[in-house]
């Protein structure tokens, strides 16, 4: 196990917030990786998954990045959109 493994594991293991706010980190990444993998599956561009789901390209290119947390609602649209 590397040494940065090895310190993050220790700090999560004590820090029950800091675990918390890792596991909610990992699990948005689950879904954003979900989704890039959906759309490109579908051959489909940023530009594509937005006019499918009624938003702004910019918003998807965000989302993808992991530079927002967006709304239930957006994520309804997005995932509607790839069906």
């Amino acid at each position: 196990m590397s040494k940065f493994k090895n310190l993050r594991d220790r700090v999560l293991d004590a820090d029950p917030d800091a675990r918390a706010l890792h596991d909610a980190a990992e699990e948005r990444m689950r879904l954003v990786r979900a989704v890039v993998a959906a759309r490109t599956a579908r051959d489909w561009s940023q530009r594509d998954l937005a006019r499918a789901a009624g938003l702004q390209q910019p918003a998807i290119a965000r989302f993808e990045r992991g530079d927002t947390d967006p709304r239930f609602g957006t994520i309804a649209r997005i995932c509607h959109a790839l069906d």
